[in-house]
């Protein structure tokens, strides 16, 4: 399926969401819940901060199996 195709399917708000890059600031704590939502709903995506190669790549690509639009 073309790039096109899947946004002329998508809802306007998965197109808004699309446009939000939520935070993940590993220094502060992750709230797991919050992000996963956040991912569920359809954000654009994630920029972390702080957090080890082996915090930041799981959680990822946990965030991205779960998101409708990885």
């Amino acid at each position: 399926m073309t790039f096109a195709r899947i946004v002329d399917r998508m809802s306007l708000a998965e197109k808004a969401a699309q446009l939000v890059m939520a935070d993940l600031r590993f220094d502060r704590g992750i709230d797991f819940e919050r992000t996963t939502e956040l991912a569920r709903r359809g954000v654009g995506g994630f920029c972390s901060y702080g957090g080890s190669l082996f915090d930041v790549f799981p959680l990822l690509n946990s965030l991205q199996r779960m998101s409708k639009l990885p």
